[in-house]
């Protein structure tokens, strides 16, 4: 059995990412794929929507809630009544998907897609994209109990060894470098000093050790961006490297305590997204285990069960699995 991905400390790193970024940012898609994903998730709403006087949808481990949005979206052009429902691990996330105009009109719960607090039978189109496989194989066997007569399931699930996987790994890689380099625990060190001698009025020997520190650390950082992929993690790790670099040859504009503050918020960001791309490459799933989650499907009742995989065009190998199932 895979490790269940969202553990206590996971969640928080998710929760500290809806916090702070919202709902209006990218996780692990790009704009093409993306648009790849609407033209998956229109396919199946449509034909999900189809002959139906009211449908209830709910989005499973939503984060940002596109497909819930998508689905209102259509609802609307077709006039169809539709009691759209957010459901994540992070209360935090549900927030924010609320609080996307697209989605302003979904019900919200925050809720474990594990154990999911629906009445069985209840609701017509079950979807996840990227999120119920954090959950663990119950959350699959959950969208299955819950989902009505007539009704349809699909999951698109993260691909072990597929293009989001290692964007996920190479972006950890990088993250991990920058944490282990101590790059921000040796500016604040070289501030420290360097404001003591200040104080003192004389130049201490601290302070030649504390700035080669930092210099080794720095270059440490810097020789990692240069080897890394184009993304969210370069472009994160570019800018603190920067920001450093700019404070501690500015040292005398900055007052430690404002200092102490910015490189500990630093500090929890990169922990944060570490963490996060760390649980991302925990949940991916390979066929073998794709082929297990879809015996569940069937377990609970569901008929035409299929996975296949998920590849855009623009990708040389898959983005992740489709999961199907219908009662």
């Amino acid at each position: 059995m895979l490790k269940r991905a969202n553990t206590r400390r996971d969640a928080k790193a998710w929760a500290q990412f809806w916090d702070e970024e919202g709902s209006g940012a990218h996780i692990v898609n790009t704009d093409a794929d993306a648009a790849a994903l609407r033209v998956v998730w229109r396919a199946f709403l449509d034909a999900g929507m189809s002959g139906r006087d009211l449908v209830r949808v709910a989005d499973i481990a939503c984060g940002s809630a596109v497909v819930a949005g998508q689905a209102i979206e259509i609802a609307g052009d077709q006039g169809l009544p539709i009691h759209p429902i957010c459901c994540d691990y992070s209360a935090s996330a549900v927030a924010a998907a609320r609080g996307r105009k697209a989605t302003l009109s979904a019900c919200g719960v925050a809720a474990d897609a594990a154990v999911l607090p629906f009445a069985d039978q209840s609701i017509d189109l079950m979807v996840s994209q990227y999120g119920v496989e954090y959950a663990g194989e119950g959350a699959f066997s959950e969208m299955a109990r819950v989902l009505a007569p007539g009704g349809f399931a699909q999951a698109v699930v993260h691909q072990r060894d597929g293009v989001i996987y290692n964007r996920c790994r190479g972006d950890a890689a990088l993250l991990s470098t920058t944490i282990k380099s101590s790059l921000l625990r040796n500016l604040f060190i070289l501030l420290k000093v360097n404001h003591k001698s200040l104080t003192l009025g004389r130049s201490l020997p601290a302070v030649a050790a504390a700035d080669k520190r930092f210099r080794s650390a720095a270059a440490t950082v810097r020789a990692a961006l240069a080897k890394a992929q184009e993304g969210a993690a370069r472009s994160h790790v570019g800018r603190l490297l920067g920001d450093a670099e700019q404070a501690a040859h500015s040292w005398r504009a900055y007052g430690l305590d404002a200092m102490e503050r910015w490189t500990g918020a630093q500090q929890s960001a990169l922990d944060g997204f570490a963490r996060r791309m760390d649980s991302m490459t925990q949940a991916a799933l390979d066929e073998a285990t794709m082929t297990d989650r879809a015996e569940l499907f069937r377990k609970h009742g569901l008929t035409d069960v299929s996975v296949t995989p998920f590849r855009p065009g623009h990708h040389r190998i898959g983005a992740g699995w489709i999961l199907y199932g219908r009662r």
